[in-house]
This record gives structure tokens, C-alpha cells and sequence, in this order.
């Protein structure tokens, strides 16, 4: 593998993301809903469920939201513009380097660009809440939740031919189960056959193993499950990466 090859293009990434980063216009707008979510939820909804618990129940799930957002949308946008707008993504195939370079440098650029925006809520939400996050399984899913949706990002971004397309994807798959992954809300308050189907998305595990303090059964059968949610997607987009026609 060219190492070198995958790094300038990583650096390529973070570069324009750089450019950005230091905008104050476009930290606010990384934070506004998110936050709004936190106050909306957590000082209204929690004022009748138990402030203090309902936040330590909340924060940990918004984290993983927050990445869960800012991984896929970077990454799928990155590349569904160069595809069909710049041609930098046919030029990056065309150049000396290998489709698992391509892929590496835009797992990378998405786990960084996630972890900035998990970064920013943990920074929001220590102002209200006492416990500590800093548990093993959440760094843990932390990862594994910023990875699957950067590979999930790179597939949708390579397979659909339009930016409107983009949007319809966001619609019927992320912000569903932004919603009913065990966000805001227990998953128990959900009825049977709904449980189940929110039992099948990686996002309920993300939150299920985010929220542990100990390595439980529950925690591991979470942890293995989004382990192999992430080696299916990235060996998805590596095949679509290797096999990229117009």
C-alpha cells in the first residue's frame, strides 16, 4: 500500500475542513442543534423525568448523533461533489495510489471530522451534568460509531447520481434513526415489533455501549454487533472504491 498516497489524500481532506474549522459561523452551526436538543429535551422533558439522570441519559446518546452526522454528511458529501462536480474523486482512482488508500484517507478524514463534532457537545454537555463519560466502552463506541458511518458516507456518496439523491438518503435512513436509536428515549418505551427493527440499527448499539460503565453481556453483544456493522460497511466500500465505473 502507498502510504504516502493515502495521507496526502487524508491531508487534502482536513485541509479543506481546516478552512472551515476556524469560521465562527460554522462552530456555532456545528453546535446550534445539538444544544438545542439539549435544552429542548433536557431542561423540558427532564424536569418530569428526573433532571440530573435524564442529562447523563441524554448527553451520551446526542454524542453519538453528533458523530454519527458529521462522519457520514462530510464524507458523503466530499465525495458525491468531487464525483460530480470537480472530478477530483476519478482523478484520485486514476492516480498512483490503491482503492484501500482512497478508502483509508476518507475513514480517517471522517473520524476526524466526527470527532470534532462529538467533541464540541462533550465540551456543552459537562456544563450540566456531573457524571463522567470517560468510561472504556464509550471511547470504544465513540470509534466504531465514527467509522461505520464515515464507510456508510463513502458507499452512498459513490452510488448515488445526484445531490438530491443525498438528501433522500439522510431523510429516510439517518434522521430516523437519529430519532428512534434510543436518543432521547428509552428504548423499552417503544412497543415490540418497533423494538425490534430499532434493535437492527448500529446507532442503538452506539448509544446501548456509549451509556455502559462496565463491560456487561449487553455491552459486548452492542460492541460486537457495531464491530460487525464496521467490517461490512468498510469492505463494501472498498469494493465500491475498486470497482468504480461511470
Amino acid at each position: 500500500m502507498n502510504i504516502t498516497g493515502w495521507y496526502a489524500l487524508y491531508l487534502r481532506e482536513i485541509w479543506i475542513f481546516k478552512k472551515r474549522l476556524f469560521k465562527l459561523s460554522y462552530v456555532l452551526s456545528s453546535m446550534v442543534t445539538p444544544i438545542i436538543y439539549l435544552l429542548t429535551f433536557g431542561l423540558g422533558l427532564g424536569q418530569g423525568m428526573g433532571y440530573d439522570g435524564y442529562l447523563a441519559f441524554l448527553l451520551p446518546g446526542l454524542v453519538m448523533m453528533s458523530g454519527m452526522n458529521n462522519a457520514y454528511t462530510w464524507v458523503c458529501s466530499s465525495i458525491n461533489i468531487g464525483r460530480l462536480m470537480h472530478k477530483s474523486f476519478q482523478m484520485h482512482l486514476m492516480a498512483p495510489v490503491t482503492s484501500k488508500a482512497i478508502l483509508i484517507a476518507h475513514l480517517f478524514s471522517g473520524i476526524t471530522k466526527g470527532a470534532f463534532g462529538m467533541f464540541l457537545i462533550l465540551v456543552v454537555g459537562i456544563f450540566f451534568i456531573q457524571e463522567s463519560l470517560f468510561y472504556s466502552p464509550f471511547w470504544v463506541a465513540m470509534v466504531l460509531n465514527l467509522t461505520l458511518f464515515s464507510a456508510l458516507g463513502i458507499i452512498v456518496g459513490i452510488i448515488v447520481k445526484s445531490h438530491e439523491e443525498t438528501a433522500t438518503w439522510s431523510n429516510f435512513i439517518m434522521t430516523p434513526m437519529a430519532f428512534f436509536s434510543g436518543t432521547f428515549f428509552p428504548i423499552d418505551h417503544y412497543p415490540t415489533i418497533i423494538k425490534w427493527i430499532i434493535y437492527c440499527t448500529p446507532l442503538t448499539h452506539a448509544n446501548i455501549l456509549a451509556r455502559k460503565t462496565l463491560w456487561d453481556e449487553q455491552a459486548w453483544i452492542s460492541c460486537v454487533i457495531l464491530l460487525c456493522y464496521t467490517i461490512i460497511l468498510v469492505g463494501i466500500a472498498n469494493y465500491r472504491i475498486k470497482t468504480y465505473s461511470e
